[in-house]
């Protein structure tokens, strides 16, 4: 989440494979599938208290950042009886820090450039455990995992995702993930709503001979998706490439800086709404 700068819980868990970024709504509220699956039939819990919305059942996932999550654990597919009902397709867990006195205190202050306009976030307190984000410093295995359903009688939803990570070279650690999802509706022309059929993400960070220093690449790939159910809107795939520098310095000190589609690509996750395109941004976090 740190490396990537996700600050919130939609885009975290976007990260991973099997697992669609979606904005909806009047309000263009965040919301994620799992596989295929919203958020109705995904529960989220909060250190195991279940999170609701009584007007239509969405939370707007962006509404939940990242500074104070010790972890997130994203359950696909089948899931423990006791999670409750509307876990078709998996489970969010939410957990914050048990112990505090055993983490460690950060304070970030960050500064977002965008087209020549210049504005600071607010400073906020970051309590993180080090080390707990899996797969840093280590080989994480080959994951490979598929996911056959039939929905209806006639609709059918199937698909397959797989990922990698770990560290490739005493300089250099990099990971990929691909989803392949692909829905057949045999008794009516309806299309499965905001997901793509194909998403791909990878990234490689390599470290410098200087001590603290690393650059950091990523690509995140999605192809074309339907935000309407009769075919007629379609929102188109796109690729963003984010890029920064990290420089780790002594006394807690550490300091950032990259851009954010880099390529300036136009694109959106619904037919109609465009997302922003190339920023930059400096991080400046201190541990203490």
């Amino acid at each position: 989440m740190r490396l990537f700068n996700r600050d919130n819980l939609a885009d975290a868990v976007n990260l991973l494979p099997g697992v669609t970024l979606s904005e909806t709504g009047a309000r263009n509220e965040k919301m994620i599938y799992i596989r295929g699956f919203d958020i109705k039939h995904v529960p989220m819990f909060m250190d195991g208290i279940p999170i609701y919305v009584p007007y239509d059942g969405y939370p707007d996932l962006a509404r939940f950042n990242t500074f104070d999550l010790s972890e997130i654990i994203v359950s696909k597919g089948f899931t423990s009886v006791l999670y409750g009902p509307n876990t078709m397709g998996g489970a969010i867990l939410i957990w914050f820090p048990a112990d505090l006195s055993k983490y460690s205190k950060s304070a970030p202050a960050r500064v977002m450039l965008r087209e020549m306009l210049s504005r600071v976030m607010p400073i906020s307190e970051v309590i993180r455990k080090p080390g707990m984000f899996r797969g840093a410093g280590r080989t994480v295995p080959l994951t490979i995992s598929t996911f056959p359903r039939i929905l209806h009688q006639q609709n059918y939803q199937y698909g397959a995702e797989f990922g990698i990570s770990g560290q490739l070279l005493t300089s250099l650690k990099g990971g990929f993930n691909y989803t392949y999802i692909q829905y057949q509706n045999k008794s009516g022309t309806d299309q499965l709503l905001n997901i793509p059929n194909h998403k791909l993400f990878t990234y490689l960070q390599y470290f410098l001979p200087l001590n603290g220093l690393s650059l950091l690449g990523s690509v995140e790939y999605n192809g074309d998706r339907y935000s309407s159910s009769d075919a007629v809107r379609v929102a188109n795939s796109y690729t963003l490439v984010n890029a920064k520098a990290i420089y780790e310095m002594s006394h807690g000190f550490s300091i950032e800086g990259g851009v954010n589609n880099l390529t300036d690509e136009n694109y959106a996750l619904e037919e109609g709404f465009p997302l922003e395109g190339r920023s930059f941004f400096v991080n400046v976090s201190y541990k203490y």
